[in-house]
């Protein structure tokens, strides 16, 4: 178990050095948002033909954006990768509505009822 969360730390460690070399952060910002929101709408368009798998499909052409984007500022394959994966998430699980139940749940008011 402990070898496991030495990999996990370790990759989280290569993920954000290479966030602190890449010169322009509010650029790779803007990349990176650009890439969630075209993996949601890409989700979107894909659920209406494949259902669930459709929205996967969008959500991962989100990813592999970013890792293109990341390949080409110079990180490391594994960084690239973790990247891409957290991307694909975000945009699967906030297109699919799931992300925006579990915040919306966080603002109940002291009756039980959103406010």
């Amino acid at each position: 178990m402990n070898g496991l969360l030495d990999k996990v730390v370790s990759v989280a460690e290569t993920m954000l050095g290479w966030i602190g070399h890449v010169e322009d952060i509010f650029t790779m910002l803007m990349i990176l948002i650009g890439c969630l929101i075209t993996g949601i709408v890409l989700g979107y368009l894909g659920q209406v033909s494949f259902g669930w798998r459709g929205r996967l499909y969008g959500a991962i052409m989100g990813g592999m954006i970013i890792n293109l984007v990341a390949k080409f500022h110079e990180a490391s394959y594994l960084g690239a990768f973790a990247i891409m994966l957290a991307v694909t998430l975000l945009a699967f699980f906030i297109g699919q509505g799931t992300g925006l139940k579990i915040f919306s749940g966080m603002r109940k008011g002291s009756s039980g009822k959103s406010v």
